[in-house]
């Protein structure tokens, strides 16, 4: 039985620039996520949960990264992982940022578009990608990644997650 894979909608209850201020009856509520900018104040007509259109986290269009391996030693390392563990477990250690485009599409129409289609029809015609990499699709709120296991079929992985190079 496969499990299925679902995405999470993003909230900005949680989010740490939601600020409140007032209380139950004349609430007020604002964004401070602006760099350089003074709070944003949420209009009666946005959405209570859903972060808005202005949402200064949204990417729009989401980004697509594609990883690659870092060199042949942790492809080979890689695929003898896979091989012996018998599941997808990629190493973050063992890939690389090899391209970052901006794509149309979420991560959830990206995936339901896999099960129909190749990947070749689906990523921009400069993106090539063979397998093993790994494919994200950030929308500024969470990052999915999935591991190509063939010209036609990508698996959603759980977690992964490389640390980018400027930080420390």
């Amino acid at each position: 039985m496969t499990k299925k894979f679902t995405f999470s909608t993003p909230s900005c209850l949680s989010c740490q620039y939601r600020l409140i201020v007032g209380g139950s009856v004349s609430e007020t509520r604002y964004c401070t996520g602006f760099e350089k900018k003074k709070p944003r104040r949420f209009r009666k007509s946005d959405p209570r949960i859903k972060p808005p259109k202005w949402c200064p986290r949204r990417l729009s269009p989401p980004i697509c990264r594609i990883y690659g391996f870092v060199d042949k030693n942790s492809e080979l390392m890689e695929f003898m992982l896979r091989n012996e563990l018998g599941h997808i477990h990629p190493s973050p250690h063992h890939y690389t940022l090899r391209m970052e485009v901006p794509l149309g599409i979420t991560a959830k129409e990206f995936f339901a578009e896999t099960q129909k289609e190749y990947l070749e029809n689906i990523l921009p015609p400069q993106v090539q990608v063979e397998t093993g990499e790994i494919i994200e699709i950030d929308d500024g709120f969470r990052p999915y990644c999935f591991y190509v296991d063939s010209f036609a079929s990508v698996t959603p992985l759980a977690y992964f997650e490389i640390k980018a190079p400027n930080q420390d």
